[in-house]
């Protein structure tokens, strides 16, 4: 079932939609211990809000995809860090055998189309003489759901320092502070369409988000699954706009030197059939740290321990 099928009545986006007290909400629901013991955490959030900024940028975003002007919104710039505007991303395709050695054809897509917005990301196009004026509906969304957040992620990241000035055993507490490391770095919401898939078509592979924090708003269809830090297979209820996902990602492994653990190995799975305008649509906002070159050294070093066999967590 399709969660985000009806287009709301329009109205005005507003911030004020959301809770006033980030940091009560996160001690409330016990964010930040959760991020420790398990990795990730799901959090009730306001399910109109979620709902409503989703259907703008996913209406915005498919009248891009199947416009004139997509290319237009490909930043001339763009490189692997600076990864602004429009983007398209061939799926796989591979053949792999079955326990019993039988060939048999497995279509294995993570074919999307998607849009990076960040705080610049409307002015540097426009710059670039790309119709922004269109598409305000998705730069406005988009721009909430990274306001929110920034501000979600200073009151985590700042729980998680003062749960670490307690820690008492040197093996879990790292040294600087990661709300220093957050504060100022880059926050960019991720909208993207996948192309049709089959039920049992992986729809993500599996893999670990290169941010700081991952914030999962919305699916437009279940399917996503994750791995705690016990190892555990966790269906999210990812396609419920009244529940937020919070995962951490690799940037605090490298930024902690493994204190709190890698990044949260996660990926999709089509349970259904899904087709045509019903293709799988997702928002999710992705809060950077700042990493030195001490860091990314000791990254180096210890990447082996970031090596998995992907037949030992199926979706």
């Amino acid at each position: 079932m399709n969660v985000l099928a009806r287009s709301p009545e329009p109205r005005q986006l507003s911030l004020t939609l959301v809770p006033p007290s980030f940091r009560d909400i996160v001690v409330r629901e016990r964010v930040a211990e959760n991020l420790r013991e398990r990795g990730y955490v799901e959090i009730p959030w306001d399910a109109t809000w979620v709902t409503n900024q989703s259907i703008r940028i996913r209406d915005d975003l498919r009248r891009m995809i199947e416009g004139p002007h997509r290319n237009l919104f490909q930043y001339a710039q763009a490189t692997e860090i600076d990864d602004q505007g429009f983007f398209e991303k061939n799926g796989e395709r591979k053949e792999v055998l079955t326990a019993r050695e039988t060939a048999e054809k497995s279509v294995v897509y993570d074919h999307k189309f998607f849009f990076h917005c960040y705080d610049t990301t409307r002015a540097v196009l426009a710059a670039q003489g790309t119709p922004v004026q269109s598409y305000e509906r998705l730069f406005s969304a988009s721009g909430n759901f990274n306001a929110t957040a920034r501000r979600l992620t200073a009151a985590i990241v700042g729980r998680l320092d003062a749960l670490n000035e307690d820690e008492r055993d040197p093996g879990r507490r790292y040294q600087d502070s990661l709300l220093d490391r957050f504060v100022g770095d880059r926050v960019v919401t991720r909208s993207a369409v996948y192309k049709s898939h089959e039920k049992g078509d992986t729809v993500a592979k599996l893999h670990r988000d290169r941010c700081g924090l991952t914030f999962h708003w919305i699916s437009s269809h279940p399917g996503l699954v994750l791995y705690d830090r016990q190892g555990q297979r966790v269906v999210a209820d990812d396609s419920n706009p009244g529940k937020l996902l919070i995962f951490l990602s690799d940037k605090v492994w490298t930024a902690t030197r493994g204190k709190l653990g890698t990044g949260i190995l996660h990926g999709a799975a089509n349970p259904e059939n899904i087709a045509g305008d019903e293709a799988r649509f997702i928002a999710v906002t992705f809060a950077h740290c700042k990493l030195a070159d001490a860091d990314l050294q000791w990254a180096e070093r210890h990447k082996d321990e970031l090596a998995i066999d992907p037949a030992d967590y199926p979706l």
